[in-house]
């Protein structure tokens, strides 16, 4: 058996307490699934191989931004970049970047024509007066057709990308209520069916909402029934709903992104919020009494994988007062020339209030977002990651795909420390089931995109991360740095990472991926005071079968016959 090896100056610390719950002996035979209380036991030696010795935030290095990213520079020297799965920065008229600030403000009369402000996307149309955006690097992923965007280009200020938003060019088209649409009406008489009548515009139809703050031009209206819209490249996505009741908005939360109408429909509310990627629409169904059949008129580039120019239209799900959540149907009607979106909502059982999630968004070669299963909802990507939500069959296994771009990091620099933060508040999962694993094939959007029982992607067995919670109460999986550095020095093929045992929904939002690299060398000391060296040993399938340490000792990984882990032993030195 082939076997590679290669030493690592680690920062491992073993406690005396992570040494005793390894010390005594283990059968050699497969053990069964432990209980989590055993298995914490078991992962109290193995966490310690992440920590890092603490470093503070000195300051921002600000010409490094990009739009997905940040760096910073650390009390030791060191460096930690940022990569986010959602726009992080805009460029101002001066073509800098800035922080993000969802604020709306008030745009009194609403010109005909949408000149929108830019954004990444796989569009390459421009407007005349912005320099031409930098060409898109190849994925790792083997697909030519999965590009990543915003990190990988060059981030000095002369470098403009098609970010840049004119003071003088609003958001989207002012779009009336297509007359068409009525044709419709008698196509349905199912009781939840919203009305297919388009409402009349509200006597104030040019008063509207947008931002400049944002990598995106939004144009949210004061009438509901005038509906929103989302610009970027000189292409815009417009939504008015059919069948809404003539609601103006609540601009009270406007300076924080937000716009609220009541009684849009029957017993329904509904809410638009900026967010860094778009605008998130929120409809709550307060009782049964409320619609499940939602249809917005489409104005503007959506093709039938809810994409175009650039834009696209966010996968729907809801969550109802329980927690439970669900997949809702979306699907683009094209009938006589007029297009549009269904969503359609199985409320059958649920407890009230229901929300129900869509909204407009900016879209990017990298995107990829599904899910296979009914019962959890559909997960939005970004421009510079691939990731996918996939659910098995069975209750409890599912399982979260990510990856990210790492060619703005240098190349073959040893990772002192990477971990994952969700941007969400719902809990990441259990820290003694969570596992995170190295993806070793590349996945697409399509082979994980399917409604028949599959099993999970080729992945390395061993488990390269685990779930903290930090001194400030927030969760993060923290990762095996070697597991990154190999990937930065070609040592192995960056197909991502999968994660069992996550929840799905905390990493729908703005997932992170934060790595700390350079400075100053720290070694973390043993419990006997020395520094610990190790060394990791793999098979000819890329998985690790032991950790051999300076002093001798070892951890050895046994796994079945389908490659899954299903112990870890330790095995004391002479």
């Amino acid at each position: 058996m082939h076997e590679k090896r290669k030493w690592l100056l680690s920062t491992l610390l073993l406690s005396s307490l992570g040494v005793q719950s390894l010390a005594p002996p283990v059968s050699a035979e497969a053990e069964a699934p432990q209980a989590p209380d055993e298995q914490k036991v078991q992962n109290q030696a193995s966490d310690a191989a992440f920590v890092e010795a603490p470093a503070e935030v000195v300051s921002e290095v600000a010409e490094n931004r990009t739009l997905y990213s940040k760096e910073y520079l650390l009390s030791d020297d060191s460096r930690e970049t940022v990569l986010s799965a959602a726009p992080l920065h805009y460029r101002d008229a001066s073509g800098s970047y800035q922080d993000i600030r969802l604020s709306l403000t008030l745009q009194a009369d609403l010109p005909a024509e949408n000149e929108s402000q830019a954004a990444p996307s796989k569009d390459e149309s421009h407007k005349p007066e912005t320099p031409a955006e930098e060409p898109l690097p190849s994925s790792e992923t083997g697909n030519p057709s999965l590009q990543a965007s915003a990190l990988s280009e060059t981030p000095s200020p002369e470098a403009q990308t098609d970010e840049e938003e004119s003071p003088a060019d609003p958001a989207a088209d002012k779009t009336d209520s297509d007359p068409t649409s009525s044709d419709e009406a008698s196509a349905s008489e199912t009781p939840d069916l919203v009305s297919e009548q388009p409402a009349a515009p509200a006597s104030e139809s040019g008063s509207a909402y947008t931002s400049s703050t944002v990598p995106y031009t939004p144009n949210l209206h004061n009438a509901y029934t005038e509906g929103f819209s989302l610009g970027a490249n000189g292409n815009s996505l417009t939504l008015i709903p059919i069948g809404a009741q003539d609601a103006q908005a609540d601009v009270s939360a406007a300076a924080q992104g937000v716009l609220t109408y009541s009684n849009v429909w029957t017993s329904t509310a509904a809410k638009l919020a900026l967010t860094p990627s778009g605008i998130e629409q929120t409809l709550t169904l307060t009782d049964d009494s409320a619609p499940s059949e939602f249809r917005f008129t489409v104005h503007g580039d959506l093709g039938e994988d809810l994409t175009g120019g650039g834009l696209a239209a966010l996968p729907a799900w809801l969550i109802d007062a329980s927690g439970e959540r669900r997949e809702v149907s979306q699907n683009l009607i094209v009938q006589d020339g007029v297009r549009t979106l269904q969503l359609q909502a199985d409320t059958s059982g649920l407890t009230y209030p229901v929300e129900l999630r869509t909204g407009l968004a900016l879209d990017s070669p990298a995107q990829q977002a599904v899910t296979a299963d009914s019962n959890l909802p559909a997960a939005s990507g970004t421009s510079l990651m691939a990731r996918s939500v996939a659910a098995e069959p069975q209750p409890q296994d599912e399982r979260t795909y990510l990856q990210f771009d790492l060619s703005a990091l240098p190349a073959g620099t040893p990772i002192r420390e990477a971990y994952l933060t969700s941007g969400s508040a719902d809990s990441l999962g259990d820290p003694d089931t969570l596992r995170v694993l190295r993806a070793a094939e590349p996945w697409t959007e399509a082979t994980l995109a399917t409604e028949e029982p599959r099993t999970a992607l080729r992945a390395d067995g061993a488990s390269y991360g685990k779930l903290r919670t930090d001194s400030e109460g927030v969760q993060r999986i923290e990762l095996d740095p070697d597991l990154v550095t190999r990937w930065l020095t070609a040592e192995e093929p960056n197909y991502g990472m999968q994660i069992e045992g996550a929840e799905p929904s905390a990493l729908n939002e703005t997932p992170q991926l934060h790595i700390r690299y350079g400075g100053e060398s720290v070694n973390t000391l043993s419990a006997a005071g020395t520094p610990m060296q190790f060394q990791y040993v793999y098979d000819n399938q890329s998985r690790l079968q032991y950790i051999l340490f300076s002093t001798g000792e070892r951890i050895n990984f046994t796994y079945d016959t389908s490659g899954n882990l299903i112990k870890r032993q330790y095995v004391p030195g002479p």
